[in-house]
């Protein structure tokens, strides 16, 4: 129990920032000397000098996430503490955490790399399915799921996100909350799911599907329930209808979509 206490207490902990340096330095870009981090005069970092390999391997690292706004220690704390690490984002605590939307595009190419490598990726070729008039359905998202799996999951994500804002739009933790910051959520919500997506997708043709749709559920629940603080009872009911009328919002824009790539074919 005391262990478990002390996990749920470093569960609502705020990632921390580096302490400010105590170091006198002079920007290399303006010239300021100045006490910090950061320079007061035009922002540069405290830590840029002269070109290194250091410094090219660190500022490499950075672009993909593994510099001070680290990737992996993101998605440790997005498994472990995932509605409070949201709520951090939401209340302003930023410079912690990892973008989402770069996350979202980092993740969904290495969901894809990993679905690849494992053999589960669709072989489609689009030259193909040019000469076959973009006929069958199946084809068409495949390929589409294939080369913008991202932008997919983005697209969900912002469906989503009217879906929340109707049944958890007033929450007891985050009070009020507008649109866009619903579209944060659900893109958080999906860096999740696809975190936990490519940690299964090895052993993914061994198990059944719907232990993977019941572990992602499950991780939803919790990431809801620490996010807006309602009872386990609430945040269940409110789920499953957010859940239900996401879907049906989804599939309806999907079924528009099929049928206008398909209307050549209705008319032959």
């Amino acid at each position: 129990m005391n262990y478990y206490n002390r996990f749920t207490q470093w569960q609502q902990n705020a990632l921390s920032e580096p302490s400010m340096s105590d170091k006198e330095t002079t920007c290399l870009n303006c010239g300021h000397t100045f006490t910090g981090n950061y320079c007061p005069a035009c922002g540069q970092s405290a830590g840029v000098a002269r070109s290194t390999w250091q410094n090219i391997m660190k500022n490499t690292m950075e672009v993909w996430g593994m510099g001070s706004r680290s990737l992996p220690r993101n998605i440790v704390h997005l498994l472990l503490r995932p509605g409070h690490l949201i709520a951090d984002y939401l209340q302003g605590r930023r410079q912690a955490y990892f973008p989402p939307v770069k996350m979202l595009f980092l993740l969904a190419a290495l969901y894809m790399l990993v679905k690849h490598w494992t053999g589960q990726d669709a072989n489609v070729d689009l030259k193909k399915i040019h000469m076959e008039g973009l006929r069958t359905a199946a084809s068409m998202l495949q390929y589409f799921f294939k080369n913008y799996y991202a932008v997919f999951e983005l697209l969900v994500a912002c469906v989503a996100a009217v879906s929340l804002r109707l049944f958890f739009g007033n929450s007891p933790r985050m009070g009020r909350i507008n649109l866009c910051e619903c579209v944060f959520i659900q893109v958080w919500v999906t860096n999740m799911q696809l975190i936990l997506e490519i940690a299964l997708l090895p052993i993914r043709p061994y198990i059944i599907v719907a232990v993977v749709y019941a572990i992602t559920y499950t991780y939803n629940y919790i990431a809801f329930k620490q996010l807006f603080g309602y009872s386990w009872k609430s945040t269940l009911w409110r789920l499953v209808l957010l859940t239900t009328l996401t879907a049906i919002i989804a599939l309806t824009i999907l079924f528009i979509v099929l049928l206008v790539f398909c209307i050549p074919d209705f008319l032959e």
